[in-house]
């Protein structure tokens, strides 16, 4: 019976080491994103989304609302990819990193911070994603703000 424990432990110690479910931490603060997918004449794409991932797996996808906005929140002490597309047209990927230190989310309300950017999507033909992120997104904390720095190709 021993033996049994202790091989159904390393058992489930294997599993939930190569199995494991990724898990968003939640916060009550966050980051607040508003987007819009444009192409390239800066006309909105109301088709356009944004999936969001944590360690490559999809934790959600956000539609726009009736104006074309994508409107969604970010929680602290999260990485995350997002890949902003639509139907024929480059995908985009927006590296996005909330962490930061508990005194820096407790000095600030539930959405302390807003990052309103506009997404411009290049007309595809074979509908092809760039896998490259176009920019990350980081804490800055002498700023106290978050800062998007352009990755180039």
């Amino acid at each position: 019976m021993k033996n049994f424990l202790i091989i159904s432990f390393l058992l489930l110690i294997g599993f939930n080491a190569f199995g494991q479910n990724v898990i968003e931490i939640k916060s009550k603060t966050g980051l607040k994103i508003e987007s819009t997918i444009v192409d390239s004449m800066s006309n909105t794409i109301n088709s356009g989304k944004v999936d969001i991932f944590i360690q490559d797996s999809l934790i959600r996808t956000i539609e726009p609302n009736k104006k074309g906005n994508l409107i969604f929140k970010l929680n602290i002490h999260n990485q995350y990819k997002l890949v902003f597309y639509a139907s024929s047209y480059e995908s985009k990927i927006l590296i996005v990193n909330t962490e930061m230190s508990e005194n820096d989310e407790l000095n600030n309300g539930q959405y302390g911070w807003v990052f309103t950017s506009e997404i411009k999507l290049n007309y595809s033909l074979n509908n092809q994603e760039i896998l490259n992120p176009f920019g990350e997104l980081i804490y800055n904390k002498k700023s106290g703000f978050f800062e998007h720095i352009p990755i180039s190709k």
